[in-house]
């Protein structure tokens, strides 16, 4: 690399169509390692090739410790179950650690290295391996794909400015994979938020009553303790003050994006509001329960776990 701190790191990467997977490689590097000003230039020719600090989509070379990055070559890397990698999944397999630690705020508590793993497999797996698989002519994109609204937004008149359009989307993709992993570092901790609860132990193993806003969905599936776990209690409304102004009962699925329920709230409920959820069920602070018997709500925290319950011998007669 250049031996000049303040000069400018030089990125360089294909011109002509652009796609995702260096975009979405590009930003990895720029927020998961680049620590001073970078300049990324478009180009094919060998010369600026070889004289760039960092190399990614272009040049057919993949050695970390040079920082090329492309994976076009006959020897390039591939997953261990033999799966090909575009340049985006091997920029996150080098840097996605560090990309996942440079996103923790310190309101997220401590760094655990287990998150940090749990964060950077999640990723790969739920969004990095799909960007190579398209990329590899492996995977067809969906119309409404990432990878299919990238491509759209290349020139389509020939006076449009590629470079222009180039780096527009290299803004998003930085947003949108900074937003991901956000998203994916909040779901360990609540992660691991309910195992700390279950580990404590709890009045009902079939009733998971959570006093704080958590995403618990995905946590209910993966966590062993939780796979009896037929309702969840938990904070609904809450104002800005941190009232809590609602609490709900929510069922839970059998698998992750279904519909089948371990239990369902009693079809006497259904659709029913007010005083007529309250007649049909005999507690007093009732407020709601879907038509669709996923869901239900009171104004407070014991009526609602008095719902759980309730729901609970319902679905054992």
């Amino acid at each position: 690399m250049n031996t000049t701190e303040a000069a400018k790191q030089i990125i360089v990467t294909h011109d002509g169509t652009f796609h995702a997977d260096e975009l979405f490689a590009i930003a990895t590097f720029l927020d998961g390692q680049a620590r001073r000003a970078t300049e990324i230039v478009r180009t094919r020719d060998p010369d600026l090739i070889a004289d760039a600090d960092v190399v990614i989509d272009v040049g057919f070379s993949f050695n970390p410790r040079t920082w090329r990055f492309d994976h076009h070559q006959p020897d390039a890397p591939r997953r261990p179950e033999g799966e090909n990698y575009s340049s985006f999944g091997l920029l996150w397999r080098h840097l996605g650690r560090d990309y996942v630690r440079r996103c923790y705020r310190p309101d997220n508590g401590p760094v655990y290295e287990r998150d940090v793993n749990a964060i950077f497999e999640a990723v790969d797996r739920s969004f990095v391996r799909s960007i190579d698989r398209i990329d590899n002519g492996e995977q067809a994109p969906g119309p409404d794909s990432i990878a299919s609204l990238i491509d759209h937004h290349n020139p389509l008149l020939p006076d449009d400015d590629s470079n222009a359009l180039f780096h527009h989307m290299l803004f998003v993709v930085r947003t949108m994979l900074k937003r991901l992993v956000d998203r994916a570092i909040v779901s360990q901790l609540h992660m691991r938020q309910v195992e700390e609860i279950l580990s404590a132990g709890t009045p009902n193993a079939e009733i998971l009553v959570l006093d704080r806003d958590i995403n618990w969905r995905k946590a209910i599936h993966e966590i062993e303790a939780a796979q009896n776990v037929k309702f969840v209690v938990g904070p609904g409304k809450i104002r800005p003050n941190g009232e809590i102004q609602e609490w709900y009962v929510s069922t839970v699925t059998v698998e992750p994006g279904t519909f089948e329920d371990r239990a369902s709230l009693p079809s006497s409920w259904g659709a029913k509001s007010g005083q007529d959820l309250v007649a049909a069920t005999g507690v007093a602070t009732a407020r709601f329960c879907h038509r669709k018997l996923f869901l239900a709500t009171a104004s407070e925290r014991d009526d609602a776990i008095s719902l759980a319950e309730l729901a609970l011998q319902a679905s054992r007669a």
